[in-house]
């Protein structure tokens, strides 16, 4: 059995840079040739103003839904510097969708 089944492969990564890493890694050790081109960068956002009045009004929602680690790192990261603390999603009801985000 090969036990470097992408050897003489090329995979194109498009992953933001910083979130490559491990993906890159793993297929390495698979064998496989990298070429990391990012084609996303990951910034916060311009205006914070709608996540504010969101944070601001948590004890009004119901479900509070993410749908990429990238969300939920800038909510907790805006929440901390709002000064809330965590504990105002107590009675609320947290999705995350995969594994990643969760």
């Amino acid at each position: 059995m090969d036990k470097k089944p992408l050897v003489g492969k090329r995979i194109l990564i498009t992953r933001a840079r910083d979130q490559a890493a491990a993906f890159t890694e793993s297929l390495k050790n698979l064998g496989a040739e990298i070429i990391e081109f990012p084609t996303i960068e990951i910034v916060p956002p311009l205006r914070w103003d709608q996540l504010d009045r969101a944070i601001d009004q948590l004890g009004s929602y119901d479900w509070l839904i993410f749908t990429s680690a990238n969300g939920v790192n800038f909510f907790w990261e805006r929440l901390n510097e709002k000064g809330k603390d965590r504990r105002l999603l107590l009675p609320i009801k947290v999705c995350a969708i995969g594994p990643a985000t969760a």
